[in-house]
């Protein structure tokens, strides 16, 4: 998780399309489990 939340954290600025795309190219498995991402971005206050 915490290699999960520094990849996140690098790419946060990123369209949130891109974005996803990084976090499924770059994540922390070997490959063979199913993977579902949940992304979202709330407005700045």
């Amino acid at each position: 998780m915490d290699l999960l939340a520094a990849l996140a954290s690098e790419h946060a600025a990123l369209p949130l399309q891109d974005f996803v795309q990084v976090l499924a190219d770059h994540h922390p498995s070997d490959g063979h489990d199913d993977m579902a991402l949940l992304s979202l971005r709330t407005p700045h206050t």
